[in-house]
């Protein structure tokens, strides 16, 4: 990937400011048992002068909905370069798995696996995977879905300096306990919506 962005010709492509291009898409199978969306965006922003910046991010969201089983996938991308210097390479990848008993969402079993990378933070890698139970409370206006889960987790850091760890090793495998909300709400008859994502990962050895 960073050999691309050494092609200065590339940015060419690219107005000072933002652009933005997403294509969503909604379906449904012949017999109404298969239902998915897919939605990919790109977005970036080149600035030159006394003050230099690239910046790319894109992603990639898949969800699948077939009979009782439930699968989405969150994949994301961002580049960012100021100046000389490189900010951000970063990857966001999320899969979760449901399966709803019955049709029943109020108590369902769910597996995961998350993978990201974070150069600020000095995260090569971190590979997290678990199985749990999870819960959608569907409130009209309110969605609210929640998830806890008993995971294993591999971490690899740029480092092994950690003021807030005795464990002072660049390579970390843990037993984890993820405790995960969504939540999303609409206004104004449902022209307006708002959603966010909460995520808490606690080791069982610290």
């Amino acid at each position: 990937m960073k050999c691309i962005f050494k092609i200065k010709n590339l940015f060419n492509f690219f107005l000072i400011g933002i652009f933005l291009l997403s294509f969503p898409s909604y379906g449904q199978g012949q017999k109404d048992t298969l239902q998915y969306k897919v939605d990919l965006n790109f977005s970036g922003r080149k600035i030159s002068g006394t003050f230099s910046q690239v910046v790319v991010g894109g992603g990639f969201n898949l969800e699948l909905l077939y009979n009782n089983w439930h699968l989405e996938n969150n994949t994301s991308y961002r580049y960012n370069k100021t100046n000389t210097r490189l900010i951000e390479d970063n990857w966001y990848d999320l899969v979760t798995l449901k399966f709803y008993p019955k049709g029943n969402r109020k108590l369902y079993p769910g597996a995961f696996s998350h993978f990201d990378n974070n150069l600020i933070y000095r995260v090569k890698s971190r590979h997290n995977y678990g199985i749990g139970l999870g819960s959608v409370l569907d409130k009209g206006s309110m969605k609210l879905s929640l998830l806890a889960a008993i995971a294993k987790g591999s971490s690899t850091y740029n480092g092994s300096e950690f003021v807030n760890s005795e464990r002072d090793i660049s390579t970390r495998k843990n037993g984890l306990f993820l405790f995960k909300l969504n939540n999303g709400y609409s206004i104004a008859k449902k022209k307006i919506n708002f959603s966010y994502q909460l995520f808490y990962f606690q080791s069982l050895k610290q």
